[in-house]
């Protein structure tokens, strides 16, 4: 089986983060290969009020982990862990409006407090109830942050698998040449043809930081490799990434976990990091007294999973 990694997830990450890899490298389509047999999500359409969203629930126990996909992505980029997780809690992944299994969004372009509000609607409507554990990629760890903000009754933690820091868009397009920094500004704000969601990243990462961090166990997983396939790492790119996600670590007060080895979309290249993580988000739910977070300033090294 292969996924196909939109050509504009890479695209906004590379060039608003790293800055410095040419645009014909970063614009590629990626893909990853699954192993043979690995299952697509079954599930059903759950009506949230004139439109249905996909959603995949497996497994049995509390808290209910629920899987956010990063930018283009649905349900299918968590098939490498949501078995595993079904083994020891309930676990479920969704479409976004717009992509996979889901219906399309009224026309026009969106937040991820849209986002948030489709989340929360779909929860409601399958009668998915607290304390739920909110796994957000890339884009997602927008959503799942915002989403614990505004429903801290409801989550018990958070993981952030390589989820972008809610500064970075409006602060890397600044840092763009001007040639760049036009076609750049049309995906990140949500116009581009080709974006099936039409969200406004840089709104979204504004609004997000609006917002206090929720009170909760998390941990931030930080991949060390987001150049297309084949290419040399870039050392400027993978040094500015680590400092954010270190500065993000350290702001939601998590437990901070790089990846020297992996690539942005973790759940496929090192599915059993996330799936750790997980279990040790959900482990702190059940159990407070398993979790401490170690004191950690923007700069320190970070605590591995283990």
């Amino acid at each position: 089986m292969q996924l196909q990694r939109p050509w504009h997830v890479v695209f906004i990450i590379g060039v608003a983060l790293a800055l410095t890899l040419p645009l014909n490298t970063i614009a590629q389509e990626r893909a990853v290969t699954l192993p043979q047999g690995t299952p697509w999500p079954t599930g059903e359409r759950v009506d949230i009020g004139g439109r249905a969203l996909f959603l995949s629930c497996t497994g049995t126990g509390s808290p209910t982990v629920v899987l956010e996909a990063g930018s283009g992505n649905g349900a299918d980029t968590w098939a490498a862990v949501q078995p595993e997780i079904a083994r020891f809690t309930r676990v479920c992944s969704y479409d976004r409006t717009g992509l996979g299994q889901s219906d399309s969004a009224p026309i026009g372009v969106r937040t991820v407090q849209e986002s948030v509000d489709d989340l929360h609607a779909l929860l409601t409507a399958a009668d998915i109830s607290g304390p739920i554990v909110l796994a957000g990629h890339s884009l997602g760890g927008l959503i799942v942050r915002l989403y614990a903000s505004q429903y801290p009754e409801d989550v018990g933690g958070l993981l952030l698998v390589d989820g972008m820091p809610p500064d970075l868009p409006a602060a890397g397009l600044a840092l763009l040449p001007a040639p760049e920094r036009s076609e750049t500004f049309v995906i990140l704000r949500g116009l581009h043809p080709q974006d099936p969601e039409h969200l406004d990243i840089i709104a979204s990462g504004v609004w997000v930081m609006a917002h206090p961090p929720a009170p909760v166990p998390t941990v931030v997983l930080a991949a060390g490799f987001h150049g297309a396939p084949g290419a040399p790492p870039d050392a400027a790119f993978e040094d500015l990434w680590q400092e954010l996600q270190r500065e993000q670590a350290w702001e939601l007060e998590a437990r901070f976990v790089p990846v020297p080895e992996g690539d942005h979309f973790l759940q496929q290249d090192r599915p059993e990091q996330v799936i750790e993580a997980i279990r040790q988000v959900v482990e702190a739910v059940r159990d407070p007294d398993t979790w401490a977070t170690p004191a950690m300033a923007p700069g320190a090294a970070g605590t591995p999973v283990t």
